[in-house]
């Protein structure tokens, strides 16, 4: 029905184009196409069955083939799938190069930047999503390559905006494949400023904003609840970095799910004024891979119809520290963590999101000292763990011992004085429970039991309530705070 509906609507647009503009034939599939897509980037429900269903049949630019990468990983066996989704923006303001003499035909960049990343993970069974937001100023080895300017570049490390910046799409690819040893079975690429020229030939989309953002850089203030935006809000509120990755990732799947609905919801009404704008600017906005065909393109869309069900898990990479390199502010992930996550996906197995969305905690994990005793009596226990904290930044003192007696639930004894210390490894630490000694220490002890099922990534901010994820606050269901 509702296929029909989409079809007719952008068949009667199309027509209505061809007789006054002359418009190809191709051009509204791939209109509405951009819009349903960017609804997977996002993780949006509106549309997107249909309008990804088309992605092989457009005339939609393809970035070659991944199959052309060098010294990729293996396929994984299991059947499942991951398909890397890019966001990208224009590029940076070139006019500080050129007043130093050197132009854009120089520098040869690419037309685009990379703004934020998604890794979809795919099961096997058709009954679990994983989608993993990567920080796009993440670090990571980047191979031997040759860039945009046609120079040979050794292996170094590099942002994977960087590798975005000098090798393009398949440069990206491979640099990520090097690092999580997931092999990346498709890839979509969709432009930001495709959604202010959407949502302004759409003269703004109803929004509803589950909580607060405020950044006083960008002059943006919106408030909850529901409002229309104009054009120029929706690219200020996608763009914003308030809030960290996943807010970011979140309020872009806000934005183009309202814009999806806007355009395929049944009220929708396009003018031949609205569908010109849209098939002018949204065939530039998609790009995929050669392999990105049919199949594949249904099997992203019925595993994202419902992205805030019991069948999706939706975490961060772990991220270690934050710090200043030449190319910029760049963030480093945590290694056994990551390592775990990636070695699970490829596996194929069922992620726990609580053990990498980061709780924030009012000290930094560096500062609390940590000293763990096995109170399970399961061998290896209190090994296990003391690696597992100081993977996670906790200062690890002594050797992992053997409790006085055991015990099923893990319990981190403090002294009065260190309760922040205490509150800021329990939250590292699911399920765990806080006891006061009288004993004078500034080191906790833990002494774990048999419930103990791995630590959590923490996060330090200042004053934060322990273990209560900064994710907690931006839940969005499809429904919204306003109800519908």
């Amino acid at each position: 029905m509702m296929a029909s509906f989409i079809r007719e609507v952008l068949a009667r647009a199309r027509r209505t184009l061809a007789s006054i503009r002359g418009v190809r034939g191709g051009s509204a599939t791939i209109a509405a196409l951009v819009v349903g897509s960017v609804s997977v980037l996002v993780v949006a429900a509106s549309g997107v069955l249909w309008s990804v269903n088309a992605a092989a049949d457009a005339g939609v630019e393809r970035v070659g083939s991944l199959g052309d990468i060098d010294t990729r990983p293996p396929q994984t066996a299991n059947g499942s799938v991951d398909i890397l989704f890019a966001a990208t923006d224009d590029p940076v303001d070139e006019k500080a190069d050129d007043e130093k003499g050197e132009s854009a035909d120089e520098k040869a960049l690419p037309d685009r930047r990379l703004s934020h990343l998604a890794l979809v993970h795919l099961s096997r069974r058709h009954d679990s999503t994983v989608l993993i937001d990567l920080p796009s100023n993440s670090l990571v080895d980047v191979p031997p390559h040759r860039d945009f300017r046609g120079k040979d570049v050794g292996a170094s490390k590099r942002p994977l905006a960087a590798t975005y910046e000098d090798g393009g799409p398949a440069l990206l690819v491979q640099s990520l494949e090097t690092v999580t040893k997931i092999r990346i079975d498709g890839y979509v690429e969709l432009s930001l400023p495709a959604l202010t020229d959407v949502v302004a030939a759409l003269d703004g989309i109803e929004l509803c904003l589950p909580k607060t953002v405020e950044d006083k850089a960008a002059k943006l203030r919106m408030a909850p609840g529901e409002q229309t935006i104009t054009a120029e809000q929706a690219a200020a509120y996608a763009r914003t970095t308030a809030g960290g990755s996943l807010d970011r990732l979140r309020r872009t799947q806000l934005l183009f799910g309202a814009a999806a609905e806007r355009l395929f919801g049944a009220t929708a009404v396009l003018t031949p004024w609205q569908a010109t704008q849209l098939l002018d600017e949204g065939a530039a906005a998609l790009r995929v891979d050669d392999g990105f065909d049919r199949a594949l393109a249904r099997r992203v869309a019925l595993a994202l119809r419902d992205p805030y069900g019991d069948r999706t898990s939706i975490v961060s990479v772990p991220v270690d520290e934050t710090k200043k390199t030449k190319d910029g502010t760049v963030t480093t992930w945590q290694s056994q963590l990551t390592t775990y996550l990636f070695e699970e996906l490829g596996k194929d197995s069922r992620i726990d999101p609580s053990l990498f969305t980061p709780a924030p905690v009012p000290l930094r994990p560096g500062s609390v000292s940590v000293r763990v005793e096995n109170g399970a009596g399961i061998e290896g226990f209190a090994g296990k763990a003391t690696e597992e904290l100081r993977g996670v930044g906790f200062r690890m003192k002594g050797a992992p011992s053997n409790a006085d007696q055991e015990s099923s639930t893990t319990t981190i004894y403090h002294d009065a004085a260190h309760e922040k210390h205490a509150r800021t490894l329990q939250a590292a630490i699911p399920g765990a429970e806080l006891a006061v000694t009288k004993t004078k220490s500034s080191t906790m002890r833990v002494v774990v039991g048999r419930s103990y099922s791995g630590v959590r990534q923490v996060n330090y901010v200042k004053n934060a309530e322990p273990g209560v994820s900064e994710n907690d606050a931006l839940s969005v269901t499809a429904a919204g705070p306003c109800g519908g």
